[in-house]
């Protein structure tokens, strides 16, 4: 019986927006849970196939990975097939593996089937947004008048090389969206709206991967980018959790008001691209 439920709660859950097998799996066992307040871990275990043991406890504390037979254990207990079956056994293969390009490999796998997931070609060109640094750059450059709105104008502005069908092919994805137009009389395009936000849906692996990709464009504007035209630095900080959340609150403040800035601009000539990475660089002592 609790098995059936907790097959029953695992089809409650949407496994794409999981970055992480340990977090998908402590859900699962909070929803369980739920439905029986005596509930343990020790029986989680059981029910998802790997025994009587303290395997499940180790695996969701991050002492110990969940291999690959304990994975097809689980995908057999929750009786898990298609696109779910898929996702979960290269979201276990992504976490485990410590190789950067076979990493990098895997989540592209991810969002991919996290992008086939999603209901409507709306969403799924959504996704497709957040998959790639230049979708965000060409529709800021669309807006300002030195690209002239076309895509041989905006690739001679962009100062990374980029091959001009991508940024053709950007720009019908844009079109997709909704958030720019071609003017056949002028034959340019211009913006249809200022800003762009994604459905819920979309967040998770899509929002992981643009934040992945940007981080990686600061790393290569480091020999791109002369140092007058890039400011970057850091600091490392010893701080107590109520300042932490304290800085969050500032660091979400100041963006806000830089979206304002650049609602006042007028006549805009640059586009700049500012990430903020603010973590941990130690674990929390209970």
């Amino acid at each position: 019986m609790k098995r059936t439920e907790l097959i029953k709660n695992a089809q409650k859950l949407n496994w794409f927006q999981y970055f992480s097998y340990r977090d998908l799996l402590s859900d699962l066992f909070l929803l369980q849970k739920k439905s029986a307040s005596k509930y343990s871990k020790l029986q989680f275990c059981a029910d998802l196939g790997m025994g009587s043991n303290d395997t499940a406890r180790l695996v969701l504390a991050g002492k110990r990975k969940l291999t690959k037979k304990n994975a097809l254990r689980i995908i057999r207990s929750l009786e898990l097939n298609g696109t779910d079956r898929k996702y979960f056994w290269n979201l276990v293969l992504y976490c485990n593996e410590s190789a950067l390009d076979e990493k990098e490999r895997l989540f592209e796998k991810l969002v991919s089937l996290q992008t086939n997931s999603l209901a409507s070609p709306e969403l799924q060109a959504q996704l497709t947004f957040f998959g790639s640094w230049i979708h965000s750059v060409v529709f800021e450059l669309v807006g300002l008048e030195a690209s002239g709105g076309t895509a041989e104008g905006i690739q001679k502005l962009m100062r990374f090389p980029i091959p001009l069908k991508d940024v053709q092919a950007s720009l019908n994805l844009l079109q997709e969206l909704g958030l720019v137009a071609f003017d056949p009389k002028q034959q340019k395009h211009k913006k249809l709206q200022e800003h762009f936000s994604a459905g819920d849906e979309v967040l998770g692996l899509g929002i992981v991967a643009y934040h992945r990709k940007m981080i990686e464009l600061a790393k290569e504007s480091l020999e791109h980018s002369p140092p007058t035209e890039r400011e970057i630095s850091s600091v490392t900080l010893s701080v107590s959790r109520p300042q932490m959340q304290r800085i969050t609150k500032l660091i979400r403040e100041f963006q806000s008001e830089l979206m304002h800035l650049e609602d006042e601009a007028s006549s805009p000539e640059e586009v700049v691209q500012l990430n903020f990475q603010f973590f941990s660089l130690t674990r929390r002592v209970k």
